[in-house]
């Protein structure tokens, strides 16, 4: 009897552990999550700036981030950003630089330590996980994402990506998980070797911190995102198509 009972009680154990432990979704529901954010992305990008982007975080002659409520989210507890910028390139070469499955990323992006593909779902949609190094307040993060592209006629490409879990990637020790909301970039040509970059981002940083000081460090994001574009605008020039 009492061998019984403590099998039960295992069992018991098993399943309580179990409830946190990550799901891995099908193939239709990570494919789902990736063309969802390319949808919104698009949705969100073809707006009506001045009502959907009223607030302007950073204004300067080569880049401009706007933010609004992350009205989309529910859980959301800070704004979504959007960053304007026009680069000297094909999106072709965009492509090339930005999307994490080739090999320029990790080369030019400061903060991305590494980014792996876990599953290929088809041509375009993968899950990955992204690992971001640590900077000032923010400690090493990683995130699990689905990430599709959608290409449009008139030659634009959006990449859409939105967190997600998967079973054999759960919460890493010495990372922070990032709940990635919304997250990826509009690309819209304006002529063959120029092109109109869009670049969304909607997380919740999760500082283990007192939350006024959280908000201090969330507006460092639009100078992040910044950064990010400029170095990218470098990168077009060291790593040519």
């Amino acid at each position: 009897m009492k061998v019984i009972e403590r099998v039960m009680s295992l069992r018991t154990t098993d399943d309580i552990i179990s409830r946190y432990m990550p799901e891995t979704l099908n193939e239709h529901e990570y494919i789902e999550l990736g063309q969802r954010a390319c949808s919104q992305i698009k949705t969100l990008v073809e707006s009506d700036w001045a009502e959907c982007w009223s607030q302007l975080e950073w204004d300067e002659a080569d880049v401009k981030v706007y933010s609004r409520k992350s009205a989309e989210f529910e859980e959301a507890k800070e704004n979504m950003l959007m960053l304007v910028m026009d680069l000297p390139t094909s999106v072709e070469h965009l492509e090339r630089l930005l999307f994490p499955w080739f090999e320029f990323r990790v080369k030019w992006d400061e903060m991305l330590a590494m980014a792996n593909v876990i599953e290929r779902l088809s041509e375009e949609t993968f899950v990955m996980r992204h690992v971001v190094k640590k900077r000032l307040a923010l400690s090493s993060r990683d995130a699990i994402d689905a990430t599709s592209v959608y290409r449009q006629d008139d030659g634009s490409v959006i990449m859409g990506s939105t967190g997600t879990e998967h079973g054999k990637w759960g919460p890493q020790e010495g990372f922070v998980r990032t709940k990635q909301y919304l997250g990826g970039y509009y690309f819209r040509p304006i002529d063959e070797n120029n092109t109109k970059f869009m670049m969304i981002f909607c997380a919740d940083l999760n500082l283990p911190i007192p939350r006024f000081i959280s908000n201090m460090v969330a507006k460092l994001k639009p100078r992040l995102m910044v950064e990010k574009a400029r170095n990218l605008a470098k990168a077009v020039n060291k790593y040519p198509l």
